[in-house]
């Protein structure tokens, strides 16, 4: 009777150590779930709100860092030219090993380049090796010294793609925890990086925008023609320097109210039919003559040239015109 009862205490203490061992594996798990669902809705946030390219790479690493189990990571992308990969940005690397990646040369334009970033890169395949010593043959001799350098034994890369166009890679590794390394995790890097590529294309949209309108004030506020900007509704965004000097009104004066304040009452509905063609048939008229009264009430003679403009996506935002004055030559 005293050795059923000690094999039926075994067996039940057996059986609840199972039973935490399960209960841990699912808490874990549940943790796990939880970073990673806070991993994604920290990088869509940073989609919307973060549109500086640096900001927004510190930003996706720190949250890689704080809400994945991995000793390492790194984003490299690809140069403008698209003939190389560039470490860009990463956590976990000691200062010599980030020279180290920056001298690196991962070549986009050799055609029989075999390294493993290179080939991700292309082929938009993710790639998970848990034991480089086992594979290091199928790579290039220059792999297997970038990654004895570097200390890597398993890791996993993913592509970065938007729209069906690589634009880097997101790379991690473990060399401390020695945990290996498993198809979920290739998972959940996969799901990953479309984030992170609409987060990157965003900014770098947003880039190019800002840099276009820069180079657009650049040119216009020397230009001698009156160079403007209208929203959709047909109210003033931009006026150049000349706007004030042909017609006398300041910029605060202008901005913020409609084209049709600034014409004669008679051209009012002919003003409004040209915006419409322009806004809604996205047409661009080219050497119309036009009349516009001087603030003291004298009148200005211009030909006008006025075109849709457009946002990044493609869509009219209103219209951009140009009037250089033809007064004299009209008188």
């Amino acid at each position: 009777a005293l050795y059923a009862g000690f094999l039926e205490n075994k067996e039940l203490h057996g059986s609840i150590e199972k039973h935490w061992e399960a209960a841990d594996r699912l808490i874990d798990q549940i943790n796990v779930s939880y970073n990673n669902a806070l991993l994604i809705r920290e990088i869509g946030q940073a989609t919307s709100s973060i549109l500086d390219i640096n900001q927004l790479l510190v930003y996706i690493v720190d949250s890689l860092e704080k809400r994945l189990d991995f000793d390492r990571g790194m984003i490299m992308l690809a140069d403008p030219e698209r003939t190389r990969l560039n470490y860009t940005i990463g956590y976990g690397y000691s200062r010599e090993q980030r020279d180290y990646i920056e001298k690196s040369e991962f070549h986009l334009d050799n055609p029989n380049s075999r390294g493993t970033f290179v080939v991700s890169f292309r082929k938009q395949i993710p790639i998970l090796i848990n034991d480089i010593r086992e594979v290091e043959k199928e790579y290039s001799p220059r792999s297997a010294a970038f990654a004895k350098q570097m200390g890597t034994l398993s890791f996993v890369c993913v592509p970065i793609v938007f729209k069906e166009e690589s634009m880097g890679i997101l790379v991690v590794d473990n060399i401390y925890s020695k945990r290996v390394l498993s198809q979920s995790d290739m998972s959940l890097l996969m799901g990953i990086a479309p984030q992170i590529a609409i987060s990157i294309n965003n900014a770098m949209a947003y880039r190019k925008i800002r840099e276009s309108e820069e180079n657009f004030r650049s040119l216009s506020e020397t230009a001698p023609d009156i160079i403007y900007t209208v929203d959709t509704r047909g109210v003033f965004t931009y006026v150049n320097p000349a706007w004030e000097r042909i017609l006398g009104y300041r910029v605060d004066e202008t901005l913020g109210k409609y084209f049709i304040d600034f014409v004669r009452k008679e051209d009012i509905r002919l003003t409004i039919d040209t915006f419409k063609k322009v806004r809604n048939g996205r047409q661009t008229i080219r050497g119309g003559v036009g009349l516009i009264p001087h603030k003291n009430g004298s009148d200005r003679f211009f030909s006008v040239s006025s075109a849709p403009n457009f946002d990044a996506e493609g869509r009219v935002v209103g219209a951009v015109g140009v009037f250089k004055d033809i007064t004299d030559l009209k008188l």
